[in-house]
């Protein structure tokens, strides 16, 4: 018999330590470090030390002496358990007659269905789960009924700040706010009166009516991508372009021309040729 301890946050919750600081997990990224681009393992957020330290103490309370395992990991709620990486491989060892220990429904599953799945396959398998916090006994009929109903109320808080999350967004995109995530493509992060705003970027739409003038030039993308890093150009988040960052920008400057955007056909070029271009990077431009 074992005691498995399952604990999760989500990425909001989960930061991870390098150059000498705890730096939050971005959600378009891994635990990728913004100073030396090295990737490090999360730091344990206290929120699943706390979760753990309920957890043991339960344990110790109805099944002292039983060898503890504790399963911890950083994923959304909104993923079924036993799509979950440690969460399914966790469903997978759990054995007959060993107890599945979790703070709150919600820290398992927000989803009534998946809670009735994970259930049934206890029934099945004959292992039990425990819900550290609630204290409810699913071995009598009273204890499953308030646990069905504890299920639904998280499964109704789940779609209830989801439903918030999406009109909130909406809302910052209407109102030409910042909602987090990649800058989009000619725009950069302006903050205003406490706000952060997204605004046409004067140095991308110059580096857009030049790249527009030289593609009908028939310059290549390599020199231009060649053009573009070594004279200093970069994009929203201050790295060198790339290739596929190129073809956006270009797309996206023949938009706003579609438009006619006053800050891009405002642009005044400079003697760029397709000629110069090729001969600093050392190819020769197709005609």
């Amino acid at each position: 018999m074992t005691c498995y301890i399952y604990a999760r946050v989500s990425k909001d919750e989960a930061t991870f330590r390098c150059c000498n600081a705890e730096q939050p997990l971005r959600r378009d990224a891994a635990s990728t470090c913004q100073t030396c681009q090295q990737t490090v393992p999360l730091t344990k957020p206290p929120s699943i030390e706390a979760q753990i330290e309920r957890c043991r103490k339960y344990a110790d309370l109805y099944a002292q002496g039983v060898p503890v395992v504790v399963v911890w990991e950083v994923v959304s709620g909104n993923l079924p358990m036993h799509k979950r990486e440690q969460g399914g491989k966790l469903l997978e060892v759990i054995q007959p007659g060993d107890h599945f220990l979790t703070t709150k429904i919600d820290r398992s599953f927000r989803s009534l269905k998946d809670m009735c799945d994970a259930l049934a396959k206890a029934e099945r398998e004959r292992w039990t789960i425990h819900f550290v916090d609630q204290k409810i006994d699913i071995s009598d009929s009273t204890g499953r009924l308030l646990l069905h109903i504890l299920a639904a109320f998280a499964e109704h808080e789940w779609h209830t700040i989801s439903q918030r999350r999406k009109s909130m967004a909406q809302y910052r995109k209407g109102q030409e706010l910042y909602n987090g995530g990649p800058v989009p493509t000619g725009k950069r992060v302006v903050f205003t009166d406490g706000q952060k705003r997204l605004e046409d970027d004067p140095a991308q739409a110059k580096l857009a009516r030049i790249l527009i003038r030289e593609q009908q030039r028939r310059t290549p993308i390599p020199a231009l991508l060649h053009f573009c890093n070594t004279h200093g150009y970069r994009n929203a988040a201050g790295q060198p372009y790339r290739r596929s960052a190129l073809y956006r920008l270009i797309e996206w400057g023949k938009e706003q021309l579609a438009l006619q955007n006053p800050l891009l056909l405002g642009v005044q070029l400079g003697p760029e040729t397709a000629q110069a271009i090729a001969d600093r990077a050392g190819v020769s431009p197709q005609r």
